[in-house]
């Protein structure tokens, strides 16, 4: 059986109305101030503790002009994925046109791809090679992507452990899947106008190839400057909610405050009974 909180007595089935039948208090209501209290410190003390977390997230992100310009810099690398990074001729019986190679008609590409189709071409005798060769210049490309995005959110965890190695591998890790994709590219195309040289003609963008590549170097740079610079996290001050609610000093200033302002109402109101 349920007991009172503030005398112990055992209540019954019978006692169904709020207040204890012995000393009268409402159970409902009864501590209520000091269980939000307690409530209150659980909730303030969960944010004391995770606040240097989050300023840690924030340092990382805007805290300072040059995380602001890193940011921009993680994003140059993709946006040099839309410049021309090859060019392909193709002369048909039922088609003649030039594509150019790019983030965006890869993409297209590979959205209307007879896959399957593709696949056995690898096995061809004439076409298997450069069609193998272009397949896995499109797989580093993709790579390439990826590794922009992963970079994109690790630079969210730039103040952790490992911040600097990781975000100096990710970047020379762009560099090298950019090149090699190009490479193989390069190569396909020389394979096909090798094989079939009235059909098919195609080489890489220098330009955009080398865009990509200097936007990465661009990110290795900006971090290398930040770990130079050796820039603090400002921390934000919750020492305070790590003390008992009525130590803390913001609640004794309040508190103080409070008391004061009582005082001058109360002299004021002397004053003007004295007055009449």
């Amino acid at each position: 059986m349920a007991k009172c909180s503030n005398c112990g007595y055992k209540l019954k089935i019978t006692d169904w109305r709020p207040e204890c039948p012995k000393c009268g208090v409402n159970l409902m209501y009864f501590r209520m101030e000091e269980r939000l209290r307690e409530d209150a410190d659980k909730a303030e003390l969960e944010y004391a503790k995770s606040q240097p977390t989050f300023d840690r997230l924030k340092a990382s992100i805007y805290g300072n002009p040059w995380s602001i310009v890193r940011l921009v810099f993680l994003v140059l690398p993709l946006l040099s994925l839309l410049l021309p990074l090859g060019k392909i001729a193709v002369s048909l019986p039922f088609y003649n046109g030039d594509v150019t190679v790019n983030a965006i008609s890869v993409y297209n590409a590979l959205s209307n791809m007879d896959l399957n189709a593709l696949l056995t071409l690898t096995g061809s005798e004439l076409l298997g090679l450069p069609v193998r060769l272009i397949l896995a210049s499109l797989v580093f490309l993709l790579l390439t992507v990826l590794l922009i995005l992963v970079e994109f959110v690790c630079v969210i965890f730039s103040f952790s452990k490992g911040w600097f190695s990781r975000n100096i591998t990710l970047a020379c890790m762009g560099i090298v899947f950019s090149s090699v994709s190009a490479v193989l590219f390069s190569l396909s195309c020389k394979h096909f106008h090798e094989m079939i040289p009235e059909f098919f003609d195609g080489a890489i963008g220098i330009f955009g190839v080398c865009a990509v590549i200097l936007t990465f170097i661009l990110v290795i740079l900006i971090n290398v400057l930040i770990k130079v610079k050796k820039i603090e996290v400002k921390y934000t001050d919750v020492s305070e909610y790590f003390l008992p609610y009525h130590e803390r000093p913001s609640v004794i200033a309040a508190e103080k405050a409070a008391q004061e302002q009582m005082e001058k109402a109360s002299q004021k109101e002397n004053a003007g009974s004295v007055t009449v």
